[in-house]
């Protein structure tokens, strides 16, 4: 679970098309096959002034049967190294979608029965994951730093559409993480970049629920380490 401390498709535009835009300045383990070999014969002399209690030797791996080195990771050739940033709960609902570049891998998910479904890309640097970004922010024709997507009431986390749009930053365990973008069109979205990752995401609730969509983000939506 990924616990933010935060300080949609909009019309005619799809995620994949905003995210091609650029910045232009913006197990197995190996097993040795032999049994090793257990030197069992101990010392014949003991000093007299040590104990006498024997010492216990590590076991010997002869030369030919250390385990041979493993390949290097490669990257997954439909997900690429996105996949392993996508939260646990939902990996398995996700679909590769074809990547425009930058983009070097992207998937589209879905959150159980909840009516959330998220879409992450992957860029090759930060700059090109922000052109994506800024190019939301232009669209929703709002500043940046202008609000908050929700109010935080003693511990009672509630959305606050009324004052959607709204852009502002956000951090993970207390450091600055990325940006984020609530904005209501057709249906409620999130857009939030994660600096950590180049990875830029969005959320939307196909049901309208703000209240969930802001739950998830906050609680569930990652990327994670």
């Amino acid at each position: 679970m990924t616990n933010r401390c935060r300080t949609s498709s909009v019309g005619g535009v799809t995620f994949l098309a905003l995210m091609a835009v650029t910045v232009g300045g913006c197990g197995s383990t190996v097993v040795p096959s032999a049994t090793p070999v257990v030197q069992s014969q101990a010392p014949t002399t003991e000093p007299t002034h040590l104990s006498t209690t024997q010492p216990t030797l590590q076991p010997t791996i002869q030369p030919s049967e250390l385990p041979a080195t493993p390949p290097a990771p490669s990257s997954d050739p439909v997900f690429g190294d996105l996949l392993p940033h996508v939260p646990e709960a939902i990996r398995d609902s996700c679909q590769a979608s074809a990547p425009l570049e930058p983009v070097s891998a992207a998937v589209s998910c879905s959150v159980g029965d909840t009516g959330v479904t998220v879409e992450y890309a992957k860029y090759p640097d930060r700059g090109s994951m922000y052109g994506a970004y800024n190019e939301r922010v232009r669209i929703a024709e709002i500043e940046t730093d202008s609000g908050l997507c929700y109010l935080d009431e003693s511990g009672l986390i509630n959305a606050t559409p009324g004052r959607w749009p709204a852009e502002n930053d956000y951090s993970v365990g207390g450091s600055a993480a990325g940006r984020y973008l609530c904005i209501e069109l057709d249906l409620p979205t999130i857009a939030w970049t994660d600096d950590r990752f180049n990875i830029f995401s969005l959320a939307t609730s196909t049901t309208g629920d703000h209240d969930r969509l802001v739950a998830f983000w906050l609680n569930e939506a990652g990327p994670i380490p």
